[in-house]
């Protein structure tokens, strides 16, 4: 490794001229217990794994990722997309694809930067790497031809009004009272179409805007992943397996003491924290897969975690992993997220399918990177813009969890406070 000072954005800019890029920020969110990294920045010209899920979910993606994991035995930076469902489960997707993104995206980076403490260092694959030359040849890139503001503003449309979003709440929560589940996420998708934006100015702006711990940046070729994500999936760091689920949300207000109060009243509400603590239980179900016997613990539980527009509650839950289980079969084990399904999470997948009308893709899945030595990090992909360049394609999708006593009023309000910062950035009309 090398080090050498430079700024993300520059470095960014530098990165455009390449196939692949996986771009994760941490948004200066370091006190947090489990912080690895400011940033990661990785570039190829060439991907190892992008491949869809078969219809019926007869495809062995997971295999492969393990056998190309295991074979790489380098860095490998991408995303599971939530369809990959289909192949843990006995399941299948008959929902409309409008982005057409790969269901398993992975590649190995020829160049890597991390910053640390807010020192970055590189990594080459070939260690042919002049350094100095590649920092003059970052400071070059010419910025204006990357980053530029956005003055247009974008008519976006979504795919469930309310009166319909109602009409689904309602058969939601009469399944809930039958027995058949005791809670759901419900998502829907906003989208625009004929769409041009600049996908790199965009992720600067929900950047500014979210300062999200886990935010992360894909570009795909002509496809590119843009989001502001807050939430944990799965982290393993030597034998240890960290999961922190997100359930319950309230907005912000601009006054100080009222935002105090708005806080104590997430942190109390008897709703809100069995949201939460349902999705901790599921975790943990999830966890005993991969743990060894007695190492699951709830290490926090109702943690009120305040961001740029909502607070949320956060319980943090780890395990010791077993000796037996690879680190990708440590993923499978607990996909697709609790926090993003519902329980008990079978049954709610077969539903989720029935009353969402798109496919979800990349978005409730999981974006993040494994290390040479098969330790992982993986968020969960909420408040994420999806955009097709060559379809003119853009998409991003909301939700909450649904129980019992779940008001469709206050459930379609929180669909839009989390869609507020990207809105926000496209100066959505």
């Amino acid at each position: 490794m090398k080090k050498i000072k430079l700024n993300k954005w520059e470095i960014l800019s530098w990165a455009s001229k390449y196939k692949y890029v996986a771009f994760y920020d941490s948004c200066d969110n370091v006190n947090d217990k489990y912080y690895s990294y400011d940033c990661l920045i990785a570039v190829a010209n060439r991907c190892v794994i992008a491949k869809k899920v078969s219809k019926y979910g007869e495809s062995d993606l997971f295999e492969q990722l393990e056998e190309l994991q295991n074979k790489s035995k380098n860095w490998l930076f991408g995303y599971l997309g939530y369809d990959l469902k289909n192949e843990v489960e006995q399941l299948f997707s008959k929902n409309e694809d409008h982005l057409a993104f790969p269901d398993l995206f992975f590649f190995e980076p020829e160049i890597l930067l991390l910053q640390k403490n807010g020192t970055w260092e590189v990594e080459n694959k070939q260690n042919e790497i002049n350094f100095e030359d590649l920092k003059k040849e970052i400071e070059s890139s010419n910025t204006g031809n990357i980053y530029s503001a956005n003055n247009t503003s974008y008519k976006i449309n979504n795919r469930l009004d309310y009166a319909s979003y109602q009409k689904k709440i309602e058969a939601i929560k009469a399944d809930i009272e039958n027995g058949i589940y005791y809670e759901l996420n419900f998502c829907r998708e906003f989208y625009a179409e004929n769409t041009n934006i600049n996908p790199y100015q965009v992720f600067k702006d929900l950047c500014h805007i979210a300062q999200a711990p886990m935010a992360a940046f894909l570009k795909i070729n002509n496809q590119f992943v843009i989001s502001a994500s807050p939430e944990r999936f799965l982290k393993k760091t030597g034998d240890k397996l960290v999961a922190q689920p997100m359930k319950g949300t309230m907005k912000r207000s601009k006054d100080e003491a009222e935002d105090e109060i708005l806080k104590k009243q997430l942190k109390n509400s008897e709703k809100e924290r069995a949201e939460n603590v349902m999705i901790v239980d599921l975790m943990r179900n999830d966890l005993t897969r991969s743990a060894k016997l007695g190492s699951i613990t709830v290490e926090r539980l109702f943690d009120a975690v305040s961001y740029n527009g909502f607070h949320t509650l956060v319980s943090t839950v780890s395990a010791n992993i077993a000796e037996n289980i690879s680190s990708v079969k440590a993923i499978k084990n607990a996909f697709p997220i609790g926090s993003m399904t519902g329980a008990p999470k079978v049954r709610v997948l077969e539903k989720i399918e029935a009353y969402e009308n798109t496919k979800r893709g990349v978005y409730a899945g999981a974006i993040g990177y494994f290390m040479p030595n098969g330790d992982f990090d993986f968020n969960v992909v909420i408040r994420t813009l999806l955009y097709n360049s060559l379809k003119q394609y853009l998409s991003f999708t909301t939700g909450g969890a649904i129980v019992f006593d779940s008001k469709a009023a206050a459930e379609f309000e929180e669909t839009e406070l989390k869609a507020a910062n990207i809105l926000k950035v496209l100066n959505s009309k």
